[in-house]
């Protein structure tokens, strides 16, 4: 399957994808979900074209998803976990707030540092997924898009950064956001089942490349 122009009249086009303000903002498309290869989840809508640069000449477009907003839910539940153990601190040892500022900040940067860590980690996983039916492409927010084809995954790791799943290859790594790797993963399966695969598997402790 691959995206396809239709032209209509010279100031219309239906197409497969989508361009300028809808294209800054992803998450506005209002394009309905459509399943685009038989077992891969559906797609969230039409594919912006600023993600569709990326992909080859008759490359066919599998699933795409992308991770775009900040979840304060995972934030603000670290915040309040810390918000607790202040508490019990403070309960059990009232003269921890006398201290100087000097003193007390360190004691607090470290309680806090957590939350800061998920806050981090929430930022640097806004990014798209896109899966063809040969290769992952990672198009973060900020920074140059990566290709890693599904025979060229040499190893399979938890990402930091991002709480999803890093794919490294030779020359390139790609990034999975935490919120689009399971439907990565399905996604990818739906191409790979009944093919041959390459002789040598990656190195992939978590079992999650299929």
């Amino acid at each position: 399957m691959t995206l396809r122009l239709v032209e209509k009249n010279p100031t219309a086009i239906d197409a497969e994808v989508v361009s300028g303000a809808e294209a800054d903002a992803a998450e506005e498309v209002v394009a309905p979900a459509r399943r685009r290869a038989p077992s891969a989840p559906p797609s969230p809508g039409t594919l912006p074209l600023a993600y569709a640069k990326q992909l080859r000449q008759h490359e066919a477009l599998i699933w795409w998803g992308v991770k775009d907003a900040i979840e304060p839910r995972p934030v603000l539940w670290v915040v309040g976990v810390c918000a607790a153990v202040l508490v019990l601190v403070t309960a059990f040892y009232p003269g921890f707030w006398w201290q100087p500022w000097a003193s007390l900040w360190r004691p607090l940067a470290v309680l806090f540092a957590p939350a800061l860590l998920v806050l981090l980690r929430q930022f640097s996983s806004r990014r798209a997924t896109l899966i063809t039916d040969n290769s992952v492409i990672d198009i973060p927010r900020r920074g140059e898009p990566a290709r890693l084809g599904f025979d060229s995954v040499r190893k399979v790791r938890r990402d930091l950064w991002t709480g999803g799943m890093r794919l490294e290859g030779a020359r390139h790594t790609v990034r999975v956001p935490q919120e689009l790797a399971d439907d990565a993963r399905r996604a990818i399966a739906s191409q790979r089942h009944g093919m041959v695969r390459a002789s040598e598997r990656p190195d992939d402790p978590e079992g999650w490349m299929p």
